[in-house]
């Protein structure tokens, strides 16, 4: 297997990934070196330990190549055996990831912390974002490629399945301040130029001031992006109307937390819970397109902001937005298995279809759907598809249809708006880098588990200390709490009932004495 892929690396075939995937599937492996016809799939699938030594042996290879030379960057040569070894490893990554949710091999067996550690990834963001910066911060990275030319020829950024989710953050961390201090400058720099010098601080934020009662309607009218796109990339500053700012952060977190609880709710009909457990996409809905375009500039901002909502939205969710944001055509990674997590029931009958000799059923089935809660009762899946039966030769093609009509076709006036607004905010390079899951991740964090993590982060000040009785007795009382309470009690300390990216040690948490009534509560 190994010796194949060396041999793809001489006439380096795997530049075009489709041309390898074409290739692998119409020869065989006797061709040169095996007796065996072997599809890809079937290979992997019966050749796990095979599969995972290539892979260890490919990851040796690129870590080794990286610390042969502190300054790969600027070695042509060296640049050549990168795009070799990490071309190949993310043809390896592809094919691993045909089996969404039962992979072959563990993700992480794809991250290589010396890539992470050992090279200047923040430099190559910048390139990675050309295209994407404003004007000014163009021209630099222009100048930074003139004296770097090896930063185009070759990017570890364009393969991001490298780089291990928490080096990912940090990354995304950056750009959202990096952007952030873009805006400034140029409030500095427009200041500059002013008969009055003096600059509000309040120039510095983005300023949402809304209703509670009509925090929907304020935020379709504060978030128009005509006027207010690049404003949205400045830090975040919300005012419930009639209501002091006493905690910023706070203010953020609740109006994030109003707003998502709001829209995922029986009260717009946007999005339905599907398994009593996902949001989707609601096919009938009534809502305006600007309510869909506002959701998605509102799930763009809080990745923006960093807040951590807490709903499950379904992975396909974001599949969908990762796709659009490569530019494409939504095929195999909307498959099945991606329609399961939304129709269980559905999908079980599909894969039981599948399997079934259809020349013996008594029931005809044809390329078509029931849609009751559509003017047009039936959808065809294909012309005339009402007429056309579903045979043992044409029942994968009718899967196929039927799952992509439901995860594309049936909900596209309802996506469409809400990526258009969420890709206003969020870059699609950035984008590019994280899978569907680690999106999630970084969106909705992770569910609770034990809270001994915050604890051995936690700081003390005004006189208390990690065995005054007070602490003691505060976290003894933490650990007797069920999983609700615990819930509970990290969305009163940070706004959301799930654990950031980084884990609960990410969580400044400082306890000091109360200065005021000893009967107030705690804040």
């Amino acid at each position: 297997f190994i010796p194949l892929f060396w041999f793809c690396f001489e006439i380096e075939i795997f530049d075009s990934m489709k041309a390898f995937k074409n290739l692998l599937s119409k020869i065989s492996l006797d061709w040169i070196f095996s007796d065996e016809l072997l599809d890809m799939k079937d290979y992997i699938v019966r050749s796990p330990t095979c599969f995972e030594l290539s892979i260890e042996h490919l990851q040796n290879r690129l870590t080794m190549e990286v610390m042969e030379v502190p300054n790969y960057l600027l070695n042509p040569n060296k640049n050549k055996e990168l795009r070799l070894v990490s071309g190949t490893l993310s043809f390896l990554n592809e094919a691993n990831n045909m089996f969404p949710g039962n992979e072959i091999v563990r993700k992480e067996l794809f991250e290589n912390e010396t890539v992470a550690c050992e090279t200047d990834i923040e430099k190559q963001l910048t390139v990675f974002l050309k295209g994407s910066l404003p004007r000014r911060l163009e021209t630099e990275v222009i100048a930074l490629e003139k004296m770097n030319p090896q930063l185009h020829d070759f990017n570890f950024l364009n393969y991001p399945f490298l780089l291990p989710l928490k080096q990912k953050d940090d990354l995304l961390k950056k750009w959202t301040v990096f952007l952030q201090d873009v805006e400034i400058e140029k409030l500095l720099f427009a200041n500059s130029f002013a008969f009055d010098s003096f600059l509000s601080p309040s120039k510095y934020y983005f300023p949402l001031r809304v209703r509670r009662s009509h925090i929907f309607e304020d935020s379709i009218n504060k978030l128009d992006l005509q006027n207010n796109l690049q404003e949205l990339k400045k830090p975040l500053e919300v005012t419930f109307l009639g209501e002091s700012i006493d905690d910023p952060v706070g203010n953020i977190n609740e109006y994030f937390q109003s707003m998502t609880s709001l829209i995922f709710s029986q009260k717009e009909d946007m999005f339905i819970l599907k398994n009593d457990r996902f949001w989707w996409f609601n096919p009938n809905s009534n809502s305006s397109s600007e309510k869909f375009k506002t959701t998605g500039i509102i799930i763009g901002l809080a990745l923006f902001n960093r807040v951590i909502l807490g709903i499950n939205i379904a992975s396909a969710v974001f599949t969908k937005l990762r796709l659009s944001a490569e530019l494409s055509s939504m095929g195999d990674q909307l498959n099945l298995e991606a329609f399961a997590e939304i129709e269980p029931d559905i999908a079980i009958s599909l894969q039981n279809l599948i399997k079934s000799d259809l020349s013996e059923s008594e029931f005809p089935l044809y390329f078509s759907i029931d849609t009751p809660n559509e003017e047009s009762k039936i959808h065809e899946l294909i012309p005339q598809g009402g007429s056309v039966l579903v045979t043992n030769e044409n029942k994968n093609d009718y899967v196929k249809r039927y799952v992509s009509w439901a995860l594309k076709e049936s909900v596209e006036k309802q996506f469409e708006p809400f990526c258009e607004g969420f890709l206003s905010i969020f870059d699609r390079n950035i984008l590019k880098l994280f899978s569907a899951s680690e999106i999630s991740l970084e969106l909705m964090g992770k569910e609770i588990a034990d809270l001994e993590e915050l604890k051995h982060s936690a700081k003390y000040e005004s006189g208390y200390s990690e065995s005054s009785p007070t602490i003691i007795n505060f976290w003894r009382t933490l650990t007797e709490f069920d999983d609700k309470q615990k819930k509970d009690f990290l969305k009163f300390l940070t706004g959301s009932s799930r654990i950031p990216l980084k884990g609960l040690s990410s969580i400044q948490l400082v306890i000091i004495k109360s200065k005021g009534d000893a009967s107030r509560l705690p804040q």
